[in-house]
Formats: C-alpha cells, structure tokens, sequence
C-alpha cells in the first residue's frame, strides 16, 4: 500500500476515471456479505483482511497517468489477481468449495505476484 501510495500522491497526471475507486470496496462489500453468515470467530481477521487488500488495490488503481501505462496496467491487474486468488481462499474455506480450488488460487497468486514485481 505505502509503494503504491508514493506514485498515486504524484501531482502530475490527470484524474482517475469517475467511479474507478468505487470498484474494489463495492466488490469487497458484496463478498464480506456472502461470506459474513459463515466465517464465525474468523470474523474480525477477514473483515480486516479485506479492508487492507482493497486498500492495496485501490492505491494501485490511484497510480492511473502518475506512473507509465506498462507500469500502472501491470501492478493494477496484479492486485486484481491477488484479490481474485484470495476471493477463492476465502469462498472457498468459508462458504462453498470450489472445484480445483488450489490450482485456480495458485495460478491467479503467481501471475498476480509476477506482474507486481515486475
């Protein structure tokens, strides 16, 4: 969050796209509502989780015209994998098994944390 919050507070480049931001907490809010009925003394810990990976994407999502495109497309949908690899962590633990859950959650884990490193 703080690495992405360095280029999103950059006063040069134009604005973010109206509405951009609204994605990721509206996301996080439909999923805590599924999986709130199911995650028990787990509750506080994943509510928090979600709170900081949605932060991450949306800092992420902030870097729009303040970094170059390769960059910012790059580290912007590999947030997006990280939080689609632990969608299916948390849907699958909590609410409904998934079929080929490890593979689908590793594959989208590694290709989220090769394009943030790249």
């Amino acid at each position: 969050i703080t690495a992405f919050s360095i280029a999103a507070h950059k006063s040069n480049g134009s604005s973010l796209p109206p509405g951009l931001l609204l994605i990721p907490p509206i996301y996080a809010g439909i999923l805590l509502s599924i999986l709130i009925p199911h995650l028990g003394d787990m509750l506080i810990p994943v509510v928090i989780y979600s709170m900081v990976i949605t932060a991450m994407l949306m800092q992420s999502l902030r870097r729009w015209s303040k970094t170059d495109n390769y960059s910012f497309w790059f580290v912007a949908i590999g947030a997006t994998f990280f939080i689609a690899s632990d969608s299916m962590i948390a849907i699958d633990s909590f609410y409904s098994p998934i079929n080929f859950a490890p593979l689908l959650i590793m594959i989208t884990y590694i290709i989220a944390q090769y394009m943030l490193v790249t």
